[in-house]
């Protein structure tokens, strides 16, 4: 009998690749294929998570509860007791330590004061499901708050965790994207989207993202793109890992085959998190330091910017393209909106700039 014949009896199979995408699982691909496929097969809870879970539920909440009333505005108390009958009474039970709920009481009252609600909108909805079919695909997700007013289509999706990427980093991102691609699929009259991440842990931050109907065939592509690449990951067995400021909340952190030294720095106690901060006051007062000093000696010898081993630093002409937000809601809201670049103003300016090879 030949070696592994037998094998059939213990291997077991490997995992199928999903028949329907979801758009978390759509971004996570993006970032790290293994961290992807982790949270898929062994979704790890934490109490990062667990609270963030309760802060979408209170979410939904006070949103209906807006809806319900004709409230623009939910007065922070208010939303706070609406909080309280959801950490007491979950959809989802689970386990909540004390001062979990008192962060979701603190994300609750901070949202409430920054939220208003568009519930004069033509379509409503809170908590609503979206999917499309893509080439025999299905791309799923669940958003957090949609309204549609005319031809143009806003949606929300809260975030909980603690890091905050910039504009630039959630503008590369599929997943908000991919919730246009499904709400054009479901209302084909739409014609601007505005997607937005609201990052709840502080004061809310806001990421927007601005997509066209012109735009929706190349993110349909996309779509498709990462799709092939989950499957073959699972065709193959092979998960690479892929470092990046999504390590601190990876499920996996402590196997990830890439070693600790070549990963950002993960924090893992409160005594750890004080050192670092005191390392990131030293460096960035420094850094402001260099950043003024070099700046001062440039203008004073009248010098453009210095090449320092192929890289530039110095001043640079720039041209920025800049959506005028006023003018197209001002006209959204009278029903004259016009096609988006008639409300882009380019603006000149001048900036400091380290810029590397």
């Amino acid at each position: 009998m030949t070696a592994g014949a037998l094998d059939f009896l213990t291997a077991e199979p490997l995992p199928a690749a999903p028949a329907r995408v979801s758009a978390t699982l759509l971004g996570a691909a993006e970032k790290c294929m293994l961290s992807a496929r982790a949270e898929r097969e062994n979704p790890a809870g934490s109490a990062p998570s667990s609270a963030g879970r309760v802060f979408h539920e209170a979410a939904a909440v006070v949103a209906t509860h807006a809806y319900a009333r004709d409230l623009r505005k939910v007065p922070a108390e208010d939303a706070l007791r609406l909080a309280d009958q959801v950490i007491r009474n979950p959809e989802e039970p689970g386990a909540l330590a004390r001062h979990d709920a008192n962060r979701v009481r603190g994300m609750v009252a901070r949202w409430a004061r920054w939220m208003e609600f568009e519930i004069g909108a033509d379509v409503y909805a809170v908590e609503i499901p979206l999917v499309t079919e893509l080439d025999g695909v299905l791309f799923s997700g669940r958003v957090d708050l949609l309204t549609i007013t005319g031809t143009h289509c806003e949606i929300t999706d809260y975030k909980s965790g603690q890091h905050v990427p910039t504009v630039k980093e959630v503008e590369e991102h599929s997943q908000l994207p991919s919730y246009a691609v499904a709400a054009a699929a479901r209302w084909p009259h739409l014609r601007t989207f505005l997607l937005r991440e609201v990052y709840v842990v502080g004061w809310p931050k806001e990421r927007p993202v601005w997509v066209e109907d012109t735009h929706i065939p190349a993110l349909e592509r996309w779509m498709l793109d990462v799709h092939g690449r989950i499957t073959a990951a699972y065709r193959r067995d092979a998960f690479e890992p892929a470092p990046g400021p999504w390590c601190a909340n990876c499920p996996i952190r402590f196997s990830c085959p890439v070693p600790p030294e070549a990963r950002p720095e993960s924090i893992t106690d409160l005594d750890h998190a004080v050192a670092v901060a005191s390392r990131l006051i030293v460096n960035s007062a420094r850094v402001d330091t260099d950043r003024a000093s070099v700046k001062a000696f440039l203008e004073a010898e009248e010098i453009p910017a210095l090449i320092v081993n192929g890289s530039r630093v110095g001043w640079r002409d720039t041209t920025r393209r800049e959506l005028n937000k006023g003018a197209l809601e001002q006209d959204i809201a009278a029903g004259e909106a016009r096609e988006l670049d008639a409300y882009y103003i380019e603006k000149d300016g001048r900036e400091f700039t380290v810029a590397t090879r």
